[in-house]
């Protein structure tokens, strides 16, 4: 079965690469565990699929109870209809919606498993529709002549994987043996990878050394192999990418995610927010910034009559500020035409900020919530005073902590000395949920406030030549 980057059925289309639902070609909100349910039942869908199998599909490595699979469960439902799904008792679930119709990565060689493929593996065969990244998407290409491995980092719903997939249809021509696209999200581990890549490029593996096998088969190939979510199995990922790298010279690898994989030679582009005007603009000014314009094509696309004028461009502009120019948040409020959305309203990237909590350690969970009672930007001795007295959190333990949340985008470093950490205003709010759902609310404000007492109540903050000190305030 080769790997899949849409299935079709009834009025529903399920952009796997995407992670998007449409129903009647527009947008849905759907959760990252519930898309990854669907996904599941799609690709098994001529049987049963046991609550085991989703368990490990969707939750890999983590111990969840089993009613978190009947919750992914309803939700879909609530989505598609309650027929699309039937429960089978005491087995499991069975996709029961309309016929499939699957558009598959790429076909496999026809000569047998040591021909090359021809150049129209590509996993994604339609460019997505990009706004407001061109530099970006300039300078990745540019890197990825002279360089084997670039990694794509930010933060969630920034945009990545979009322009990931974008990179692939734009620089496939330069690879004559194809290209391959692994998303580790649903299931990330070695096998992940090294099944892909045989899938992909139609080469059979021995079964008893599967990578030794791929790694002969690839050895001759000049393949760009995408890596999409590399944060949520790192070190597999690491692993069998330097086997590749070192094994097979004609493979180069763009690795995106939260986080960088500390390869050798390998290069980053740091992806961020859309640009957002800073002063007070015409409409025409606006749609020169990426964060306007995208509000406005996705606006248009839910409502034909929408327009860009006088009377909301102020609204729009300050609505896509409070966004930090995050793209799944901007987009998720213009096809609903909220012009009041807040970060915590904006469910599709609440969910992303989920799935990122979900794959830190119990300290990591403890000093991001802590993390959220800064309103602004805060130094490392503050970083300290909101985790005192707590036995778990050690001097070491807190700089190893930080330094993961830092590494996997979640926690950002200001380009200034001393060093200067902040939270995305989306990352504060739901850390601050998790805060509270802690009840360690009341204490973490009271060492913060006793810390600023020390400090004569203000904290002078090191930016940049132009911007002006702010005073740290408890939240």
């Amino acid at each position: 079965m080769q790997p899949a980057t849409r299935y079709a059925f009834d009025n529903v289309e399920l952009l796997v690469g995407e992670r998007r639902l449409l129903i009647d070609g527009r947008p849905q909100s759907i959760g990252t565990r519930a898309f990854q349910v669907l996904l599941a039942l799609l690709v098994h869908r001529e049987r049963v699929v046991s609550k085991e199998e989703l368990l490990d599909a969707v939750w890999p490595n983590l111990v969840v109870e089993q009613n978190n699979v009947a919750v992914q469960i309803a939700a879909v439902r609530k989505l598609l209809g309650a027929e699309a799904i039937s429960t089978v008792a005491g087995r499991g679930y069975k996709f029961s919606g309309g016929a499939v119709r699957v558009t598959a990565a790429g076909a496999p060689a026809a000569t047998g498993p040591r021909a090359l493929p021809p150049a129209d593996t590509a996993t994604h065969t339609a460019a997505p529709t990009l706004i407001g990244r061109a530099t970006d998407l300039r300078r990745l290409a540019e890197l990825l002549s002279p360089h084997r491995a670039v990694a794509l980092t930010g933060p969630g719903g920034v945009g990545k994987t979009c322009l990931a997939q974008r990179l692939l249809c734009d620089v496939a021509h330069r690879y004559p043996h194809g290209t391959v696209w692994i998303d580790l999200a649903p299931a990330g581990d070695e096998l992940t990878i090294v099944d892909t890549l045989a899938r992909t490029l139609g080469i059979d593996l021995r079964t008893d050394d599967p990578l030794e096998s791929l790694l002969q088969s690839l050895q001759p190939r000049q393949v760009l192999v995408v890596i999409d979510h590399v944060e949520v199995a790192p070190d597999a990922a690491a692993r069998v990418v330097q086997i590749l790298m070192r094994r097979a010279p004609g493979l180069t690898f763009l690795l995106s995610g939260q986080m960088r994989l500390r390869l050798r030679d390998e290069q980053v582009v740091r992806l961020g927010g859309l640009a957002v005007p800073g002063m007070p603009v015409s409409p025409a000014e606006a749609m020169a910034f990426g964060a306007v314009s995208l509000y406005a094509a996705r606006a248009r696309s839910a409502d034909a009559s929408f327009t860009l004028d006088d009377h909301n461009i102020e609204a729009v502009v300050d609505l896509c500020r409070r966004l930090e120019g995050i793209p799944l948040a901007i987009d998720h409020a213009a096809t609903r035409r909220m012009p009041d959305e807040s970060p915590v309203r904006t469910a599709p990237l609440r969910q992303a900020i989920a799935r990122s909590h979900d794959l830190l350690s119990d300290r990591e969970r403890t000093l991001l919530r802590r993390l959220s009672v800064f309103e602004h930007d805060f130094p490392l001795e503050l970083v300290f005073a909101v985790v005192a007295d707590d036995p778990r959190l050690d001097t070491w333990a807190v700089l190893d902590a930080l330094t993961e949340l830092v590494d996997r985008s979640i926690v950002i470093v200001d380009p200034v000395e001393p060093p200067r950490y902040r939270l995305l205003a989306c990352t504060r709010h739901f850390a601050a949920e998790q805060l509270e759902l802690a009840n360690e609310g009341a204490d973490t404000h009271r060492r913060l406030a006793a810390a600023l007492a020390s400090l004569g109540g203000t904290l002078p903050a090191a930016r940049p030549a132009g911007h002006s000190p702010q005073p740290l305030q408890p939240a």
